[in-house]
């Protein structure tokens, strides 16, 4: 097993819950849960909108993470590099857009 290979597993499991829990079952308590600066009185059209958006993040988020210690074992450390600029650039595209709908 490569190294922290169960760190990730960890992490890949938590976001494929919230993913579910965001994605599918567009729970309201996973959307407040997840991003904290968000009110409770979402417009109704806007919940399942921003239920999907993180859902969708969630799950990138999960298979980024479970990919992780097996493309640094494969291709060297210097892949971290890049995955750190992927999640910085996938986190700051998604808190945009969800601020942007939250806002409407």
């Amino acid at each position: 097993m490569p190294d922290g290979f169960f760190v990730c597993l960890f992490l890949f499991l938590v976001l494929m819950i919230a993913a579910y829990g965001l994605g599918i079952k567009r729970n309201l308590s996973f959307v407040t849960f997840f991003s904290l600066g968000f009110s409770r009185n979402l417009i109704k059209s806007n919940h399942d909108q921003i239920a999907k958006g993180l859902g969708i993040y969630s799950l990138i988020m999960a298979f980024t993470f479970l990919s992780m210690p097996f493309l640094i074992s494969f291709l060297g450390e210097n892949i971290v590099f890049l995955y750190v600029a992927f999640i910085l650039m996938t986190t700051v595209v998604t808190l945009l857009h969800t601020t942007k709908l939250n806002r409407q």
